[in-house]
């Protein structure tokens, strides 16, 4: 089901067409009359027409040919992505440096398994324009602080595309997305702790810091992360400033 709560949260028509991309009337389980006295019923109302509406075409063979993907697989994260219809911009190498994991993939290859490490981040593009509330999973268990989950959905509906060189009259703006506890191992493999055991974030010696959305969408305390290590284990917990 699809809630009130949710689609009041939909700022802008933009919003409620990526909506009505997978939502159908069979996700608002209300007759009529109860429909009508719900908050967002003119919302509901718009998704289920402009469902209908929707023609959906396979362009997943034409992108694989498009991007090369057999020697492509992911972004270079070099150049910008910028908002045409913001004037706005994302320094891609700074994003990716600042979001950037180890994502740990164990083979199947028994019982030669083994795990291996690709280096990865976030996609910003899908967080940016966003319509159901995904980001709110992916951050769910935390997020560093200088993740920017304001911007999530932001650019909902905007035309973008990544560029070598920034245009003239394009703000670059701050952009980070990264979850707290795959980035603390990042940081914990690069970096190590201080002399009371917190985690570092950077070569410098500045404390890792994270922090969680509370149900009202708002940022709660900052923390930094201690970390105590067992014969066979890490452990990261979080420690309020």
């Amino acid at each position: 089901m699809c809630g009130d709560n949710e689609l009041m949260r939909a700022k802008d028509e933009n919003a409620l067409l990526g909506l009505s991309t997978y939502l159908s009337s069979e996700y608002f389980d209300m007759d009529e009359s109860n429909l009508k006295a719900r908050m967002s019923y003119e919302k509901v109302k718009f998704i289920v027409e402009n469902h209908l509406k929707w023609r959906r075409i396979k362009v997943y063979d034409e992108a694989k040919t498009f991007i090369n993907y057999e020697e492509t697989h992911s972004p270079q994260y070099k150049g910008f992505l910028i908002n045409h219809s913001k004037k706005k911009a994302v320094d891609l190498a700074n994003y990716f440096t600042r979001s950037m994991y180890n994502m740990k993939i164990s083979t199947s290859d028994w019982p030669n398994s083994k795990t291996l490490e690709i280096l990865s981040a976030i996609d910003p593009i899908p967080v940016l324009s966003e319509t159901g509330g995904g980001t709110g999973m992916a951050l769910f268990d935390g997020m560093t602080a200088d993740t920017t989950k304001e911007l999530t959905a932001d650019w909902c509906g905007d035309l973008l595309q990544i560029v070598d060189e920034l245009p003239e009259g394009f703000e670059v703006i701050d952009c980070c997305f990264a979850e707290c506890w795959t980035k603390a191992d990042f940081c914990y493999e690069l970096y190590r702790t201080n002399a009371d055991g917190l985690l570092l974030k950077n070569k410098a010696g500045d404390l890792f810091e994270v922090t969680k959305m509370n149900v009202f969408g708002k940022r709660g305390s900052i923390a930094n992360i201690k970390v105590e290590l067992t014969e066979d284990k890490i452990r990261f917990s979080s420690v309020l400033h």
